[in-house]
């Protein structure tokens, strides 16, 4: 029953790709995904993005903000670091970045 609740009125949560910006310091998991100062997630895993260049955390936001460009803060080691929301897929398909 409440499989179809929530099949019918759609996910809570949905899990996003977050590209973070330039920072010393790479994503691991269990960051709070923040925005506008409240909790608005959880990130689940992360790491360096070696073919996109950025760090990339893996996570949890609530659903109405799952929109892509939407902006969030993650506290990474005790520092502050933003990050947007990607709704496509972090890489380069054609190996563009290689060829130049």
């Amino acid at each position: 029953d409440a499989v179809l609740r929530e099949r019918d009125r759609g996910p809570k949560r949905r899990f996003v790709t977050l590209m973070v910006d330039a920072g010393d310091c790479d994503v691991v998991g269990y960051e709070t995904v923040m925005r506008g100062g409240e909790v608005a997630g959880v990130v689940t895993s992360g790491g360096f993005g070696h073919r996109v260049g950025k760090s990339i955390a893996l996570g949890y936001v609530s659903s109405d903000l799952a929109r892509d460009g939407e902006r969030f803060g993650l506290d990474l080691l005790g520092q502050a670091r933003n990050a947007a929301l990607s709704l496509s897929a972090p890489y380069d398909p054609q190996g563009s970045r290689l060829r130049s």
